[in-house]
């Protein structure tokens, strides 16, 4: 629906534009008028509990890739594209710098997209294991053995999915997955005007951490 109603905005105003230069008698689009706005369903989230068990019943890659999504809130595509050189362990940073769409890797859409991201105790925990002993700065975390990223949808069909419909977790997606780090955020009472720094519209740190651990009774030390 907002979509229509900025459709009938940017038509109002060319037609506006085309009465003023006689092209059209009237201007219909101000006549016209939308249907009621419709509410859909509530938006299913997975709880720190859920996510924790949809991670157990994954194996490796695919489980590090379902936590790291959940706790950093990164878009599936810019979590595919990291690269080693963009990670900094020792102060818990990692740099959002490209994303990639079936093979394809481009700059984030928009410059808010571009941005630096702490993060907490057991994501640098997720990533240090994954590491390998010796690291090329340009490999990608996720990868596969030709070093070309990892297929998202085989990910998603082969993998997520079918554990998530063992353990009867419906409509379970990458965006569902970084939609539940926006709401353990807000569980833990982050602020709104934080959320901006980190999924270009969220952010990270120990919050999703802290709540994730007391949810499911696991605790994670501090370094």
């Amino acid at each position: 629906m907002e979509t229509v109603h900025h459709f009938k905005c940017g038509l109002s105003k060319i037609l506006g534009v085309a009465e003023e230069w006689g092209s059209v008698t009237e201007n219909v689009a101000l006549k016209t008028k939308l249907p009621r706005r419709q509410y859909g369903t509530a938006r299913i989230v997975l709880t720190p509990v859920q996510v924790q068990l949809l991670a157990d019943a994954l194996r490796e890659p695919v489980r590090s890739f379902t936590l790291l999504l959940v706790l950093t809130g990164l878009r599936v595509g810019e979590l595919l594209a990291l690269r080693w050189g963009n990670v900094d362990l020792k102060v818990r940073l990692l740099r959002v710098v490209e994303t990639v769409y079936d093979g394809h890797f481009d700059k984030p859409k928009t410059k808010r997209g571009m941005r630096t991201i702490p993060i907490g105790a057991e994501t640098a925990e997720i990533l240090a294991a994954l590491r390998p002993a010796t690291v090329d700065t340009r490999s990608l975390i996720f990868a596969k053995s030709d070093q070309t990223p990892l297929d998202r949808w085989n990910l998603l069909r082969k993998h997520l999915k079918p554990a998530a419909k063992k353990l009867g977790l419906s409509g379970v997606t990458w965006h569902l997955l970084r939609h539940s780090h926006a709401t353990m955020l807000d569980g833990v009472g982050t602020p709104i005007g934080n959320y901006a720094g980190t999924v270009g519209a969220l952010c990270t740190g120990d919050h999703a951490r802290d709540l994730f651990a007391r949810d499911t009774g696991r605790t994670t030390p501090r370094s």
